[in-house]
């Protein structure tokens, strides 16, 4: 009779867990008519329709018209963005789910096989465990089922770098498009200031500027309402996000100058890796894994997002730092908010004292500076072994 090891049944129940959240994740999304409730379709179909998205969201809020979009599909995106989902806008909002549910499971595909391309994991049966253990979890099935775009933005940023050196200007194509969801690609596109790949860059924002004036002239009306509507919405949107520096300022009644400096440290400290390394054979994931970070902690965000901890989960798992400098503990930390963060957010939420409503955030936000701390020590002592 065969017995299998510890490792062999933990493979197979984290390959089951996978399944349940890969039929989770897309029913939620498909299938449900509460769900893929973030999903900007509405605004899309707006303007492909040559209206205003913003207006109509600001005529509903001063109660001129019905509620213009579904759910929680408030038109906080780039008007410039909104164009790339107009082959879905084109479709009925059932049809349309459907294929964004299909499309964020071959978004999710290209963003392992990127990976796997930029940075190749020696081992497949740890290729395998991250592959799951980013499927299994919920940062990855919650972005699926509310119709989130952050599969969508990280594939395509993650192939506009593949294709940087080849083609600096589908690369920006493709940049351009991942700029969708900024809020995650701003921060991780200083990475091709590092590279000095500056056309892809600027060919991204070139077409930007071009489909916003072509928004303009769409809708005959001042481009400059193009420019900063979204941001305008965006800024009136009520709520704080999980981890990011301003929400916690504002939570807390803190100064705002903690923020700036706070932000500030942070920032300097992914700028002094890249220029360490501008010199040097450089270690490319573990400066992405930084970015993902500042971006998690600058800009608002919720727990789906947290699916940007791919970075540095992937940069233990594909190089010696894993058996080297107990990498473990990041492992760990990525697990926690991909598994149990989300579970003790609804929990402790059901309590009313305020100590323990403010436990979650509290939770996450312990992680992300241990995550930081964890990172300088790779970096530090990645440094060591290049001096001796």
């Amino acid at each position: 009779m065969r017995f299998y090891s510890i490792k062999h049944v933990f493979m197979i129940f984290l390959f089951s867990f996978s399944l349940l959240s890969l039929y989770g994740g897309f029913t939620n999304a498909a299938f449900k008519d509460t769900r893929s409730q973030d999903y900007q379709w509405g605004p899309s179909k707006a303007l492909l329709e040559h209206k205003n998205p913003y207006d109509l969201y600001k005529d509903w809020l001063d109660g001129k018209i019905p509620k213009p979009y579904k759910m929680s599909q408030a038109p906080n995106y780039p008007a410039s963005a909104y164009i790339f989902l107009w082959p879905y806008a084109s479709m009925s909002w059932d049809n349309a789910r459907l294929f964004w549910a299909i499309s964020n499971i071959i978004f999710t595909v290209l963003i392992l096989i990127g990976l796997i391309r930029l940075f190749p994991i020696k081992r497949l049966d740890l290729q395998l465990l991250i592959i799951m253990l980013f499927i299994a979890g919920s940062a990855w099935r919650t972005t699926i089922g509310s119709g989130q775009h952050g599969l969508f933005a990280l594939a395509f940023f993650i192939w506009a770098i593949i294709i940087a050196n080849k083609s600096e200007l589908l690369s920006g194509f493709f940049l351009s498009i991942a700029w969708f969801k900024y809020t995650i690609t701003f921060p991780l596109s200083l990475f091709f200031l590092y590279r000095k790949n500056y056309k892809t860059l600027l060919v991204s924002a070139v077409i930007h500027i071009i489909l916003t004036l072509f928004v303009s002239y769409w809708i005959d009306q001042p481009v400059t309402q193009f420019f900063f509507g979204s941001v305008q919405i965006a800024i009136n949107l009520p709520g704080f996000g999980d981890i990011d520096i301003f929400s916690i300022i504002q939570r807390y009644d803190l100064p705002v100058y903690m923020a700036v400096c706070l932000g500030s440290i942070l920032l300097a400290m992914v700028i002094a890796v890249g220029f360490h390394y501008q010199k040097k054979e450089c270690n490319e994931l573990l400066i992405l894994s930084f970015l993902s970070l500042i971006s998690l902690t600058l800009f608002f965000h919720l727990h789906y997002d947290f699916i940007l901890l791919i970075f540095p989960l992937w940069l233990l798992f594909s190089s010696d730092i894993l058996n080297k400098y107990s990498g473990y503990l990041v492992i760990w930390l990525v697990i926690l908010n991909w598994y149990f963060v989300s579970v003790a957010f609804h929990l402790v939420r059901k309590f009313e004292y305020p100590i323990v409503l403010s436990f979650d955030y509290l939770l996450t936000l312990s992680i992300i500076i241990i995550s930081y701390l964890v990172l300088v020590s790779i970096y530090r002592r990645i440094t060591v072994d290049e001096v001796t």
